[in-house]
């Protein structure tokens, strides 16, 4: 019984540890970091969309761009949805308004990407899904560009 105590205190204690790593990793990114980094994870997930067999899935990665793209508070961010976005910033417009300048220019790119995001979050046919995650990277790749 005490070892199995200690192995659950150990792991509370080193799962404890790797959260205020992780918030603290994410309290040091500049706006302009954050952005960057959760763009590349959200083209990523793009790409990855369009590889997918099953609509759930194509569904699940394209909502981890539209987490990426909102960050938590957004009206379409789904928490039941995992994605490495939330240790990177607030969300890529949240921290693009942070940033401002050249970020904040940028802006009509990252609504675009929620709008094409959402589009094959609705669809209803894998075909529609694919060519609209399809979209959703063509956009999210132009945005890279206006971010240079």
């Amino acid at each position: 019984m005490a070892m199995r105590t200690r192995s659950l205190t150990f792991a509370l204690l080193v799962g404890a540890i790797a959260l205020v790593s992780t918030i603290s990793f994410a309290a040091n990114m500049t706006p302009e970091a954050s952005v960057t980094e959760q763009w590349k994870y959200a083209l990523d997930q793009s790409k990855e969309a369009q590889k997918m067999t099953g609509m759930d899935d194509v569904k699940t990665g394209i909502q981890k761009v539209i987490n990426c793209l909102e960050g938590p508070q957004g009206p379409n961010h789904d928490s039941m949805v995992k994605d490495k976005c939330g240790t990177m910033g607030k969300g890529m417009m949240v921290d693009a308004k942070a940033a401002g300048g050249k970020y904040m220019k940028a802006m009509p790119w990252f609504e675009l990407a929620t709008d094409v995001a959402m589009i094959s979050k609705k669809a209803t046919t894998m075909e529609k899904a694919k060519a609209a995650a399809w979209a959703t990277q063509t956009v999210l790749e132009h945005l890279g560009a206006a971010l240079k």
